[in-house]
Parts: structure tokens; C-alpha cells; sequence
């Protein structure tokens, strides 16, 4: 995954894109996040462009520790490195649910831990079921946004999931 500054991507970036985050190591959450996970990401969002009176401000839905779903204004992950994946499903599709939903649903840390002993099992060859759990973190809610299967997934997983099937879609035009 190749990460980019804001400034980089701010202007590309369109209604229902998939933003990941890179995780810093000096971040106990990113790096645990980072370590069960075998991976350089930490969250995930969808952003959306939110037009007022004083301009464009490009938006992030997200769900994040310490809080329930919410929205932010993308300039709050500047000093981030960011990785775009252009939407898979079209943003009025999905932005009902995405709007509507802010604030409803807590982040679970005991899914997170799942997630990663998840993954961390696949790497070994073994294969824990997905479930349905009670909160959730950010690439399960992006997940459950764009209609997948199976929302008990990293970022990490998710990003290659995603990239995967831009690629179908683009082979199949």
C-alpha cells in the first residue's frame, strides 16, 4: 500500500472514496492495531464532500475508540499518511445510512481484539468464523456500508479486499 500526504490526495478524492491511515508506531493503539494485523494501517473512513456557505470541506465517516460513529473534518488526519481506493459503490447509496447512523453505534474494543487474533490465526493457517458482534470498529462500519460479507475484518484486510475488486471491476469494463 503506498501512502500519500493530505495536500497529496485531498483534491482526488470524491464522494464515497475509502480513506486508510497509516498507523505510528509511537501510537500504542496504532501499533497494536499494527502488530495482530501484520500491517502499516490503522483506520479507515468514507469520505464525503460537505458543501456550505464558507466553501467545500471534505468530511470523513468513521468509527474510532473512544467514541461512537461520527464524522470529521479529513484535515483531522493531516499528519497522516493516506491511502485512496476510489468507491466501489456509489456514495448515494450509501449515504443515508452513513449520515444517519452518526452516533449510534459504540466501538468495540473486544471485536478489535477478535479482528486481530483473527488474522493473526489465518496466518498460521487457521480459520476463527466471522460472528456477529455487538460494537464495532472502522473497517467492520466502512464494511457494513458497502454491503460485504463479511464485516469482522482489519483495515488491512479490507484495503486488499477493496483493491481486489476494483481490479474485477476494471477487468470486467
Amino acid at each position: 500500500m503506498k501512502f500519500k500526504n493530505y495536500t497529496e490526495v485531498r483534491d482526488s478524492i470524491e464522494d464515497g472514496d475509502i480513506i486508510f491511515m497509516q498507523g505510528k508506531w509511537s501510537h500504542i493503539s496504532h501499533a497494536i492495531i499494527m502488530i495482530f494485523t501484520n500491517s502499516n494501517t490503522c483506520h479507515t473512513g468514507i469520505a464525503f464532500w460537505m458543501h456550505t456557505k464558507a466553501g467545500k470541506r471534505l468530511m470523513l465517516c468513521e468509527s474510532t475508540g473512544k467514541s461512537r460513529r461520527r464524522i470529521v473534518n479529513m484535515s483531522y488526519y493531516a499528519d497522516y499518511g493516506l491511502a485512496v481506493i476510489k468507491a466501489v459503490k456509489p456514495w448515494e447509496e450509501m449515504e443515508s445510512n452513513a449520515l444517519e447512523t452518526i452516533g449510534t453505534t459504540r466501538y468495540g474494543f473486544i471485536e478489535a481484539a477478535y479482528i486481530g487474533i483473527r488474522e493473526t490465526c489465518l496466518r498460521f493457517g487457521w480459520k476463527l468464523p466471522s460472528k456477529d458482534l455487538a460494537f464495532e470498529v472502522c473497517s467492520s462500519y466502512v464494511a457494513g456500508l458497502l454491503g460485504l460479507e463479511d464485516k469482522i475484518i482489519s483495515p488491512e484486510k479490507l484495503y486488499q479486499q477493496l483493491t481486489q475488486m476494483s481490479k474485477d471491476k476494471k477487468s470486467g469494463d
